[in-house]
């Protein structure tokens, strides 16, 4: 099924999964919370692309946006998570605090024990996708310690947030709308902002999600008057491979074996390699975006990112 169909059928099911689901969430956690524990609710919203602690019901829940949860705890503390969804099927995956992947059906309650052993900022994370806003769907769980030092632990967290309901502005470039693509699929919750990278991949062989902002150089464009050629032909929608007959610069010939690899990557997807073989799942892989974006999407794309290279001055 096509990814706009299973969202239209799952958004026509959705008011009569939350009819049930606040009383049953309230009930169980009467009955089964275990005594001394700390009860965290987290319901996974496939519209707004965030697991929240805040209330969902049928009556809200299509006039509201629902933002994720930033779960704190402190350094020994155990909790209990109740985790439920609101619409379709969610995974819930702390690779760094040895949490899941764990599956959440709607219509359901999965508890998750989760203990803090050590301080620090720990990412969570959706593993099914779920919908346009699947790559937004993560938050944070802050553990802090008593003492003033690590109870003031700030580290860097990506802010950005789904947005493909507000008004998409009008683009009047490739480069535009690849800007806009790069944003509105969630590519910026891994790749981050601009491409530059750095986004932690936990147990990934790089260590971090690889910056993309270097794209140009990658695609064996050495040359700003060669990027600027390419960017050119593919603003007026010219293959690039008319142009292999005769090459416009030296390293055209390579420039197009890469063209060919970036995006038969993207339209593909990629596993995410494990660094140690016996560890948790990276959490990030790059998905297969043949289904969801056109070979002009991928251009556009391919087009915003060459753009992001600096150049240095002679």
């Amino acid at each position: 099924m096509k990814p706009g169909l299973q969202e239209f059928f799952a958004l026509a099911s959705t008011l009569g999964v939350l009819a049930g689901l606040p009383v049953g969430i309230n009930s169980y956690e009467k009955s089964r919370a275990p005594h001394g524990m700390r009860v965290i609710e987290l319901t996974g919203v496939m519209k707004d692309g965030a697991w929240t602690d805040e209330k969902v019901t049928a009556a809200t829940y299509g006039h509201r946006t629902y933002h994720p949860a930033t779960v704190v705890m402190h350094v020994g503390e155990e909790v209990l998570l109740r985790l439920a969804s609101a619409d379709v099927t969610h995974g819930f995956y702390v690779p760094d605090l040895g949490v899941g992947p764990v599956q959440v059906e709607p219509g359901h309650v999965v508890e998750v024990r989760l203990k803090a052993d050590r301080a620090g900022e720990f990412t969570y994370y959706c593993t099914a996708v779920c919908g346009k806003c699947h790559h937004f769907m993560r938050g944070v769980i802050r553990v802090v310690g008593d003492n003033a030092e690590t109870s003031a632990l700030a580290i860097a967290t990506d802010t950005a947030s789904c947005a493909h309901h507000a008004p998409q502005p009008a683009v009047h470039s490739l480069a535009a709308r690849g800007a806009l693509l790069f944003q509105t699929k969630g590519c910026v919750k891994c790749h981050g902002d601009g491409g530059r990278g750095g986004v932690k991949n936990t147990n990934y062989v790089k260590d971090t999600v690889p910056a993309l902002n270097v794209l140009a150089e990658r695609m064996m464009l050495f040359e700003k008057e060669d990027a600027d050629l390419v960017i050119g032909l593919l603003e007026k929608h010219i293959d690039p491979k008319s142009q292999a007959a005769e090459p416009p610069f030296p390293s055209y010939s390579r420039f197009l074996a890469q063209y060919d690899s970036v995006t038969s990557l993207i339209r593909n997807g990629n596993p995410a390699g494990k660094k140690d073989p016996g560890g948790p799942v990276p959490p990030m892989s790059m998905p297969a975006w043949g289904d969801q974006l056109s070979s002009e999407d991928i251009d556009a794309v391919i087009t915003y990112l060459i753009g992001q290279f600096t150049w240095e001055e002679e």
